[in-house]
């Protein structure tokens, strides 16, 4: 375990290391002063670096405006570069097609400072705002992933609520089916119980028939036998006279 600090601490060493030896050592011309300060090239793009320098200034409580085509804090106190208020300088250039130049010049207020310590830490301060422009990335990405989470998670809750509201429906339309199942088997019996009840009747029709023509018969028969008689009765009328 403390073996990899102890790798980690080294780590972290070089890479600090690695960064001061990136940054360069200028003159910059602000308003009718020359003054030193310092550059350096960061892998990623100017809105990005500008933005990031902006909330670290911030995150400061400097106050900033524009002056000379810098972003710059007058006469203000940071104590992460000088114990005595300073007029600090930055400006964000586009550096190749996709890197900034980040360039910072501090001024101090009060001349009799010690301008080499003051110097030391603001090449502190621009190696860490490496570091710090990547944090602030990432917290932009994860910011804009929460968003999209957010979107994601709405969109996944309206898709749950039509799903939800499509299992009603077809729910529903089941049980409906099922009823219509229900009434086709009753109406299916009674159409059954109708289909014997008319095979019962035409059972009827058909032996009415069959007596009715026996019954034809006698009538047929009690016809001519009435004829007779009425044949007989004529006769023995006549002869009767």
């Amino acid at each position: 375990m403390l073996k990899r600090i102890l790798s980690l601490v080294v780590a972290a060493m070089l890479f600090a290391g690695a960064m001061a030896q990136n940054i360069e050592t200028t003159n910059v011309q602000v308003g009718d002063v020359t003054a030193p300060a310092f550059r350096l090239s960061i892998d990623k793009g100017v809105d990005l670096v500008q933005d990031a320098m902006n909330k670290r200034l911030k995150d400061a409580k400097l106050k900033t405006k524009k002056t000379d085509g810098y972003i710059a804090a007058l006469d203000q106190l940071f104590s992460e570069i000088s114990t005595s208020p300073i007029n600090l300088y930055t400006k964000v250039e586009k550096d190749g097609r996709n890197a900034s130049k980040v360039t910072v010049c501090v001024i101090p207020s009060d001349l009799t400072v010690d301008r080499e310590a003051m110097q030391g830490n603001v090449r502190n301060f621009l190696a860490d705002f490496q570091r710090y422009v990547s944090r602030f990335e990432a917290n932009n990405n994860m910011l804009a992933e929460q968003d999209n989470l957010k979107k994601a998670q709405k969109a996944q809750a309206a898709a749950v609520s039509v799903v939800n509201k499509l299992d009603k429906s077809i729910k529903s339309d089941q049980d409906k089916i099922a009823d219509k199942k229900k009434e086709i088997e009753k109406l299916t019996q009674k159409i059954k119980d109708c289909q014997e009840d008319i095979k019962n009747l035409e059972a009827n029709i058909v032996k009415s028939q069959e007596q009715k023509t026996s019954a034809q018969k006698d009538v047929e028969k009690a016809n001519d036998n009435v004829r007779n008689v009425e044949a007989q009765v004529e006769k023995y009328r006549s002869l009767a006279e």
